[in-house]
C-alpha cells in the first residue's frame, strides 16, 4: 500500500511528460506548456505550508488573477500578426508535406525577392516577402488537384525571357502544375491552337512590341478561346489593368504571390 502513492506520481509524471513533448510541437503548443508551468509552480507555492508572509501571498494571488490576460493578449497579438508562422511539422498528417510547402514557399518568395522594383517605391522587406508566401502557398494548397498527380494542369507561359521566370515556374510545377514555355505571339497561337491548356500567363511587351500581350489576347478572343488569361508584367498600372480586364483578362500584376493565387482559382472553377 505503501507504494500506491509512488506509483500515482509517476504514472502523473509519464501523463506530464507526454503533454509535454505533443505540446513542444508548434509554437502555440510550447506558450499552452509555459502557462501550466506557471500556474502549476503558483500553485504549488500556496498549497505547500511555506514561510511566504501575507504581503507575498498577495503578489502571488494577484499574479494568478492577472495573468490569464496578459496570456490572452498576447495570444491575440500572435495570431493577429504572425498567424503563419504558429504552425510546426507536427500539424500536418505527413511532414513531407510540411517540408513540401516550406520548399514551395522558398521557391515564390525566391521569385517575389528577384521581381525588379519600380523607380520611387520601397522594397518589401524580406519579413513580408516571407509571410505573403507561405500565407499564399498555405491558401493554394487547399486545391485538391494540386496533390493528385492524375488531376495535373496544364499552362502556357508567354514570355521573350523565360529565364526570368524560373524561380515562379518551380513554384507552379511543385503545385502539380505543367508549363509549357513559347517565346513569341506567334509560337503562343500555335501551340494554344494545337494542345488544350488550362491557362494562359504573357508578358505585356516583348522586345520592340510594347503591348504584345494584349495582342495575343485579342487575337485569341477572335478565335474564340475562353481559356484564363492573366498578363504578368512589371508595367502595371490602373489604365493597363482596366484595359486588360476589359479584353477578358483575368488579372495584370506584377505580383508573384498574386499570380500563383489567381491561376490556381482559375484553375480549380
Amino acid at each position: 500500500m505503501a507504494d500506491e502513492p509512488d506509483s500515482q506520481q509517476q504514472g502523473l509524471s509519464a501523463d506530464f511528460n507526454r503533454t509535454a513533448i505533443a505540446l513542444a510541437r508548434n509554437p502555440l503548443g510550447i506558450i499552452a506548456l509555459f502557462i501550466v508551468l506557471v500556474y502549476a509552480f503558483a500553485a504549488i507555492s500556496i498549497s505547500v505550508p511555506n514561510d511566504i508572509d501575507g504581503y507575498d501571498l498577495t503578489i502571488i494571488v494577484a499574479f494568478l488573477a492577472t495573468f490569464p490576460f496578459v496570456v490572452l493578449w498576447a495570444f491575440v497579438h500572435l495570431v493577429a500578426k504572425y498567424p503563419k508562422n504558429l504552425f510546426g511539422p507536427g500539424d500536418f498528417k505527413d511532414p513531407k508535406d510540411y517540408i513540401a510547402m516550406m520548399e514551395q514557399a522558398a521557391t515564390l518568395a525566391a521569385a517575389t525577392a528577384s521581381a525588379p522594383v519600380i523607380a520611387g517605391e520601397a522594397a518589401p522587406s524580406t519579413e513580408t516577402i516571407a509571410q505573403e508566401s507561405v500565407s499564399t502557398v498555405r491558401r493554394v494548397a487547399l486545391q485538391s488537384w494540386t496533390r493528385d498527380k492524375q488531376q495535373a494542369k496544364s499552362v502556357l507561359w508567354v514570355d521573350d525571357h523565360p529565364e526570368n521566370n524560373a524561380n515562379l515556374q518551380r513554384t507552379f510545377e511543385k503545385f502539380n502544375i505543367r508549363i509549357t514555355s513559347a517565346v513569341s505571339t506567334e509560337q503562343a497561337l500555335r501551340l494554344a491552337g494545337s494542345s488544350g491548356f488550362d491557362a494562359i500567363i504573357s508578358d505585356l511587351g516583348r522586345g520592340a512590341e510594347t503591348e504584345a500581350g494584349f495582342a495575343l489576347l485579342e487575337e485569341l478572343n477572335k478565335r474564340g478561346s475562353r481559356t484564363p488569361f492573366f498578363i504578368y508584367t512589371v508595367r502595371e498600372d490602373p489604365q493597363l489593368r482596366e484595359r486588360a480586364s476589359k479584353l477578358g483578362a483575368q488579372a495584370l500584376t506584377r505580383s508573384a504571390t498574386k499570380l500563383l493565387e489567381g491561376v490556381s482559382a482559375a484553375l480549380a472553377s
